[in-house]
């Protein structure tokens, strides 16, 4: 009977491959040839995210403290930044309809250019970090891979669950649903009831912008399957060059 001869695990490889896919999945690609108008929309797409994490926040502590303390002027701040939160998300829409026209200029031009420009530069980029994840425990890969799918489809979930599968729905699509629905509940006599409509767009606002770590995420995956493809091929390929040599030196059957 041949007995299968396994690597172990260790803290050691395990704290190396995910010190690999931590820089895989956080590492920055260069701005590439970008005109200045998709930079300055870049940078207020940032800001609109930051800003609408934070109010988001605020706007929980706020719906809190006026159920607890029932305080009429804590019910007022609460309007107030839940119209702020509605016109941030109208701004970032149209943000994102505007820096839409650039990216549709170039592609007129150029249809391939981005698609090929970015592959080239992750390519790049990535090259150092695979070559240093073929030198790891392919276990401990395997291992990581699990985890890292696990989590990756976890984080996905949770969206969903607060906002909806967004890629099903689409952001416009839920943005018109929105504009229905505050129409009709904005008459409302109840202010809670007008501030919780602010609510679903701003968690299809934070969806729309998780699907660049998920892309990210995507990548980390792709390049984990494929450096384990390579090892369980060049762990194949010895496996064979050993028993072709043990039957040329008569000691295999």
């Amino acid at each position: 009977m041949t007995k299968i001869e396994r690597r172990s695990i260790s803290d050691a490889d395990i704290s190396e491959v995910h010190e690999i896919v931590v820089e895989l999945t956080t590492r920055k690609r260069p701005a590439g040839n970008r005109t200045p108008m998709e930079l300055w929309f870049d940078k207020a797409a940032t800001a609109l995210r930051d800003h609408s994490i934070a109010m988001l926040s605020a706007l929980f502590c706020l719906l809190f403290l006026s159920w607890a303390f029932e305080k009429e002027s804590l019910r007022d701040a609460f309007l107030v930044e839940s119209a702020f939160v509605g016109l941030i998300l109208l701004t970032a829409s149209f943000i994102g309809i505007g820096g839409a026209v650039p990216f549709i200029n170039r592609l007129r031009k150029a249809p391939y250019s981005p698609l090929l420009w970015s592959v080239e530069a992750c390519s790049r980029i990535d090259l150092p970090l695979f070559h240093r994840l073929l030198r790891c425990n392919r276990n401990a890969i395997a291992y990581m891979l699990v985890q890292f799918s696990h989590e990756r489809s976890s984080f996905e979930k949770r969206g969903a669950m607060l906002a909806g599968a967004l890629d099903r729905i689409g952001l416009f699509p839920a943005i018109a649903a929105f504009v229905g629905l505050a129409t009709s509940l904005w008459s409302h006599s109840e202010t809670f009831v007008r501030v919780l409509v602010f609510l679903v767009p701003a968690f299809y606002f934070i969806n729309f912008l998780n699907w660049m770590l998920l892309q990210e995420m995507d990548r980390t995956i792709a390049i984990l399957k494929y450096s384990l493809d390579i090892l369980e091929a060049d762990h194949e390929g010895l496996s064979l060059a050993e028993t072709r040599m043990l039957k040329d030196i008569g000691i295999a059957a």
